[in-house]
């Protein structure tokens, strides 16, 4: 008998969150049951030309309470799902100013899609100055739905498979996207993205702010120090500033279809991330692009405070940087932070067995990183086996729905 499973977000904001959830959706779908989407209207492009529905939520958010019992009533809901937990929660204690303990009384089956695995968490969304209190109450649902990477893959029914299935692009596709980008057979492309919310103009603190300008700078710069072979792609909506260090090298490509993306996949060499959660962090593993990740675990007011915890003195190209985002605060998901959040979620993690994780005050480890996976044929074979690995771990976990549909 078919199932209406009924999604809600709280927020247009939480994108890779949303694609997770869409994900869901469709091996729901595949299943024979129907999913719809209860979403602000900014997400209706998500669902467009698909099987899922979109009811838009945005004159109920202010009064969910109230408003969400008449939409699970009218839509004649089989199940919730929270997109995501962390997400919802947050969204309606701060946003809404709303008590979100009315979820635990909902009269049908309230699924989180937890995310960044809460139970694992010290329950601080931290951002660097402060952090904000995530409400113990949303461990109190039960059932849940934790998609691996990045959490810890266990064999519990909870964690699922959350790697996406892509279709291996042509020789001749990425042959014709490594051309279009002007590339020969010698030269090497890393593969930066960047997504709206990390913005400069987006971000509501100014240190956040000054890590969303000027990270990208201190990426560009580590690039062309991996050598004059070496281009950047970058997709993301607004071109990065810095790009004159790579000397014509730097390619920005503001949208590619869900097939280009792929093919670049294919095409590059080397994907270099400043987010730990980033889901084309997912895509890379499943394509088995090496992947660099640069996260910060320092922190200081000033440059002298910074390079006074440092175990050596910064390069050059480091210590230029400094100047530009002090006072700097640890982070795993540029520019907001989680480090802390995330740092127990990641321990005895074999996630981080399949990306290359480095700090970003440390030039020769970044550039370095850099540079083997882009020219040391061994290092390239290492990187993939332990990728392969890592997919055969995450591969035996249930998929989405064999893990959701035992619960309800």
């Amino acid at each position: 008998m078919s199932r209406r499973h009924l999604f809600l977000a709280a927020t247009s904001a939480a994108l890779g969150e949303l694609n997770l959830a869409r994900q869901v959706a469709d091996d729901l779908i595949a299943h024979g049951d129907e999913a719809v989407f209860l979403a602000p209207r900014a997400l209706a492009f998500l669902f467009e030309g698909t099987p899922v529905r979109h009811v838009a939520i945005d004159d109920a958010l202010p009064n969910l309470p109230d408003a969400l019992p008449r939409l699970v009533q009218r839509e004649k809901g089989d199940s919730l799902v929270l997109v995501d937990l962390t997400s919802v929660f947050v969204t309606l204690e701060t946003v809404w100013a709303t008590d979100a303990d009315f979820l635990l009384r909902l009269p049908l089956p309230v699924v989180a899609l937890d995310v960044w695995d809460l139970p694992e968490t010290d329950l601080r969304w931290d951002f660097g100055t402060d952090a904000l209190a995530i409400s113990p109450r949303a461990l109190e649902i039960g059932r849940r739905l934790v998609p691996v990477p990045f959490a810890r893959p266990l064999p519990d029914g909870v964690h699922y498979a959350a790697l996406p299935a892509l279709e291996a692009p042509s020789d001749a596709l990425k042959a014709e996207l490594r051309g279009e980008l002007g590339l020969s057979a010698e030269d090497r492309l890393v593969l930066l993205l960047s997504s709206r919310w990390q913005l400069p103009e987006a971000q509501l603190w100014k240190h956040h702010q000054r890590l969303a300008r000027h990270v990208p700078t201190l990426a560009l710069e580590a690039a062309a120090a991996a050598g004059p072979r070496v281009h950047v792609a970058h997709v993301g909506p607004q071109p990065f500033a810095g790009a004159e260090v790579m000397e014509g090298r730097y390619h920005h490509l503001a949208q590619l279809r869900p097939q280009r993306f792929q093919a670049l996949l294919g095409a590059a060499d080397a994907l270099l991330t400043f987010n730990t959660s980033a889901t084309s962090t997912l895509s890379a593993l499943a394509a088995g692009l090496p992947v660099v990740l640069a996260v910060n675990s320092r922190s200081g007011r000033t440059v002298e405070d910074v390079v006074a915890a440092l175990p050596a003195p910064p390069a050059a190209p480091v210590l230029r940087w400094l100047t530009s985002v002090v006072p700097l605060y640890p982070f795993r998901v540029w520019p907001l932070g989680l480090h802390g959040l995330l740092t127990p979620v990641l321990r005895d993690n074999p996630f981080l067995e399949s990306v290359r994780t480095v700090e970003v005050l440390d030039w020769d480890a970044l550039t370095g990183s850099l540079r083997a996976l882009l020219f040391d044929a061994v290092a390239r074979d290492e990187a993939r086996q332990a990728q392969a690995s890592y997919r055969a771990t995450v591969r035996r976990l249930p998929g989405p729905a064999a893990a959701l549909l035992p619960q309800l």
